[in-house]
């Protein structure tokens, strides 16, 4: 990624518009900006992470006049069950999480900056316009070329929500309309509201500074709402924007775009209602690259969670493991080159496709040698640390607590009256172990876990 010449990054993610409830597709974007924060803070960086929500737009406007509720009960409710949504998915808590409303005085001051240096101007609706053609680099992050762009004040778009495609001067500042009910504030560009371009590049600059090293978001915000966010902020600071934009690929459910006409729109709550383990969505974002439009089926989703519970049931086995105290050089030799592998894929553009190939077949070669009965106490202990380590980036693991000292004592019993074929009293210690899965590996290993 190109760090290498600092150890502080500070990165933002676009959060989501607090209007309903975030869907699968949505929560890809924050999973995989989760993962960036967390990759470069297991390399040594010190990360600011800043994620946003939108609580003012024609969304959560009409929202809110819809259900009868204030702006901020509506939006409140809607930050809640994002948050538990988060939380469900193990993602961590950005260091800020700004929110437009709590900052109208910023969002005013700075555009009156560009109404001063001559990039914005009030037009006869009241409103307030950022004009594009006094940024000669406007089109740069899409590659957009200016005379291709639209001009002229009749092109000027005064919605949160238009056409892709359409580039034209947008609107900073919007003017009060009566649909826009109570919401509104008074100030010196009149009575109205922030438009939601310029609600980014304030927070960017509040909480980032004029700079920022990353800036990421859906690949439908590329264009307009991040050229648009280049053109304010560069025209109000003079000085480069973002370093490295990172666009996350479009997700389809079965071959269509998530829509509610195709009834294929799904939230986190609704994986939970129809049996999923969510975390194993995690995992299943991660076996794609974040770049890459991506497909998603719940039959897939399926086959993903069983590798995520083999994953577990691993981590079981170990926790649980007994065996000789033969200390293989060989295992922590290999266990470090996935390791090795593993990251030098995360260091490649975060390639957790690749990544997750290696973390598969490390997981093959644990499982074999606790079958084989290879791994000493030391072995088990490395391995389970190097889990951890790896479960601080991916957030993906479960690491249960080891079974009590008595209840491998009377594994051993068992054991030991089986090999008297006393099998009675071999009977008699699986009734007391009848909460444990007792599995035997070779050279008189074991493994024992809770079922």
């Amino acid at each position: 990624m190109g760090f290498r010449a600092k150890k502080d990054v500070n990165m933002y993610v676009c959060g989501p518009t607090v209007y309903n409830y975030a869907h699968i597709g949505n929560m890809r974007t924050y999973i995989f900006g989760d993962l960036i924060a967390r990759f470069l803070e297991y390399k040594g960086y010190k990360v600011k992470y800043v994620r946003n929500y939108t609580d003012v737009d024609d969304k959560t406007i009409k929202g809110s006049i819809e259900n009868g509720k204030s702006l901020e009960d509506f939006t409140n409710f809607y930050i809640r069950e994002f948050e538990k949504d988060c939380s469900t998915l193990n993602l961590n808590e950005p260091d800020v999480k700004p929110r437009p409303t709590r900052l109208i005085k910023e969002i005013v001051e700075f555009i009156e900056g560009l109404i001063k240096d001559g990039y914005a101007y009030k037009a006869k609706d009241g409103s307030t316009y950022f004009d594009i053609s006094k940024f000669v680099h406007y089109g740069k992050l899409n590659n957009i070329k200016q005379k291709e762009l639209k001009k002229g004040a009749s092109e000027r778009v005064n919605l949160d929500e238009y056409e892709k495609d359409n580039a034209s001067d947008f609107v900073l500042w919007k003017a009060w309309k009566e649909e826009d009910g109570k919401v509104y504030w008074n100030t010196s560009l009149g009575k109205g509201r922030p438009g939601w371009h310029i609600e980014c590049s304030v927070m960017c600059h509040k909480y980032l500074g004029k700079t920022i090293d990353i800036h990421c978001g859906g690949e439908d915000l590329k264009f307009p709402h991040h050229e648009n966010e280049i053109a304010q902020s560069e025209a109000h600071n003079n000085a480069r924007f973002v370093n490295y934009w990172i666009h996350f690929g479009m997700l389809t459910v079965d071959g269509k775009k998530m829509s509610k006409r195709y009834g294929n729109i799904y939230t986190i709550r609704e994986i939970l209602e129809k049996g999923y383990n969510p975390i194993a969505l995690k995992l299943y974002y991660f076996m794609s690259n974040y770049r890459s439009a991506m497909d998603f089926s719940f039959e897939e989703l399926k086959e993903t969670e069983l590798k995520l519970n083999g994953f577990n049931k691993t981590i079981k086995r170990l926790v649980g493991y007994h065996g000789p105290k033969v200390d293989l050089g060989e295992y922590k030799k290999k266990i470090k080159g996935y390791l090795k592998d593993i990251e030098k894929a995360m260091d490649n553009d975060f390639n957790t496709r690749l990544a997750m190939t290696y973390l598969l077949d490390m997981f093959s070669y644990i499982n074999l040698n606790i079958t084989e009965g290879n791994l000493s106490t030391g072995n088990i202990k490395f391995t389970l640390q190097m889990l951890k380590v790896l479960d601080v980036v991916f957030g993906i693991f479960k690491f249960p607590e080891a079974p009590a000292t008595i209840i491998f004592d009377k594994v051993k019993k068992r054991q030991a009256y089986r090999a008297k074929k006393d099998y009675a009293m071999a009977d008699k210690m699986r009734d007391q172990l009848k909460d444990y899965m007792v599995e035997d590996h070779k050279n008189g290993a074991f493994s024992v876990y809770k079922n």
